[in-house]
């Protein structure tokens, strides 16, 4: 049994080896040394450097998961007692469709109670005001007065309408805004008879088309033949 050069001696010796190199072709013992020490240095930046990196982007992962997960939770407990009704409700449904039904019936039922309490236009259609210009073509001209209560823009709006509808027709129009004892009620006529036929066809054609309940009076206070609408808030 031979015995082996010690490390120390192994060492010596190739130290005297890139000596001599050294001395003889110093590019080859560049590259010799390089070689030599390049998985070294490759080792350390991986142990020490690369594992850093790798450890900070793991802590990065698990931070981003555990936010997930309590953002998961919190969203479970929010849709728990809306499963536990999808459940009670459909369950004859699959599973993962219970859900989806409930969802689609509250969306039917929002849509139901905003067509409920989404007011109607107070205002008289297209086709209704052609038929009635086309009655007052034919009319007597007598004054107008058009009386609505001070404040109301629903009032206001379908007072400007008749006001623009008998103008047009060459009726002369006055416009009063005012305070009321009692604050009026849908649209009511006060004249003085007679008065056309043809007027009166168009006075009753607003009320169809508003869908309120006809309000004539006989005002005796009033010139012969003269029209005061008074236009009030909408109707309960």
């Amino acid at each position: 049994m031979t015995d082996q050069p010690s490390i120390v001696a192994r060492g010596e010796r190739a130290f005297d080896d890139i000596r001599e190199l050294w001395k003889r072709r110093k590019f080859l013992c560049v590259i010799v040394i390089i070689a030599i020490c390049l998985p070294t240095f490759l080792f350390c930046f991986d142990r020490f450097g690369g594992r850093s990196k790798l450890s900070s982007e793991l802590d990065e992962t698990k931070q981003e998961l555990d936010s997930t997960k309590r953002d998961r939770d919190a969203k479970a407990t929010q849709l728990a007692p809306f499963l536990a009704l999808a459940n009670a409700r459909y369950e004859n449904a699959p599973a993962d469709k219970r859900l989806e039904l409930l969802i689609g019936r509250l969306e039917a039922a929002t849509q139901t109670l905003l067509q409920i309490t989404k007011p109607t236009s107070r205002e008289l259609s297209a086709e209704t005001v052609k038929r009635i210009q086309e009655k007052l073509d034919f009319a007597k001209r007598v004054p107008i007065s058009i009386n609505m209560p001070i404040g109301s823009d629903e009032s206001g709006r379908l007072g400007e309408q008749l006001r623009s509808l008998f103008e047009a027709a060459g009726f002369k129009v006055d416009v009063v805004f005012g305070i009321f004892t009692r604050a009026p009620k849908g649209i009511s006529v006060r004249a003085k008879p007679p008065l056309s036929p043809e007027l009166e066809d168009a006075l009753l054609m607003v009320f169809k088309d508003l869908g309120e309940d006809p309000q004539f009076y006989q005002a005796e206070n009033l010139p012969e033949s003269q029209v005061s609408i008074i236009v009030g808030a909408r109707p309960q």
